[in-house]
């Protein structure tokens, strides 16, 4: 009975730091879509930081039920620790990638605020770019192995969109799913590794999954 609880905790647990993993519809950018964007101007969205769930064996215990003690937690580690929601590193990534490719004049929305990527009623997001970089963060978090308690791994799932704001089109996009392998759990990193020195594993491992999604969407876009 134990271990039909742990592993519909864990799968309660990694769909809720997946955000479902609720499938988006992949759209590559085309050749005359690549050349129009030469000499256009672009910028980032923001995004509220989607809830952070953090799964540890004793909460596993709990099941479905404690979810929501699992994403208190992982917000408390999250605001505690100052770690970044990697959407915006990622954007910036393939914003620099299209300036240098493409010629797009790519300028970082860097305001520390979070908030509504949504196209404005006149098609324009702030700063009155041509193209807006939409990357959200659908799911994020950590998660024991079934068979090794006192170690984790780290889940991540973002979704991007390359939005033309005049109209609204849609020129690219994909999503990324992000779950890092192991040849044995026990070279994964326990909960301290992963929450001390200011969560330093953590964000180190939030920076794989930013340079594995930045490959994905880049290649999704240029072409490889």
């Amino acid at each position: 009975m134990i271990k039909v609880v742990l592993r519909l905790s864990l799968c309660f647990a990694a769909l809720a730091a997946l955000g479902a993993c609720a499938g988006t519809e992949k759209i590559a950018l085309t050749k005359a879509d690549a050349q129009w964007l030469g000499g256009k101007t672009a910028t980032n969205s923001l995004h509220e930081k989607p809830d952070f769930v953090a799964m540890t064996a004793g909460r596993g215990m709990i099941g479905v039920f404690g979810v929501g003690v699992m994403i208190d937690e992982g917000n408390r580690i999250v605001e505690e620790n100052g770690v970044a929601d990697p959407a915006r590193s990622i954007a910036t990534a393939l914003g620099r990638m299209l300036a240098k490719k493409l010629r797009v004049d790519f300028k970082p929305d860097r305001r520390p605020e979070y908030g509504s990527a949504e196209v404005s009623d006149a098609g324009r997001p702030a700063g009155g770019s041509d193209i807006l970089l939409d990357v959200e963060t659908l799911g994020w978090g950590f998660r024991y192995f079934p068979t090794d308690w006192d170690n984790y791994r780290v889940d991540y799932n973002a979704r991007l969109q390359v939005i033309e704001t005049a109209t609204g089109r849609v020129l690219a996009q994909d999503q990324c799913i992000f779950t890092k392998d192991y040849d044995s759990s026990d070279s994964a990193p326990s909960h301290d590794d992963l929450t001390l020195n200011k969560a330093s594993g953590l964000k180190r491992e939030l920076g794989e999954a930013a340079a594995f999604c930045a490959r994905q969407f880049s290649n999704l876009i240029l072409g490889g």
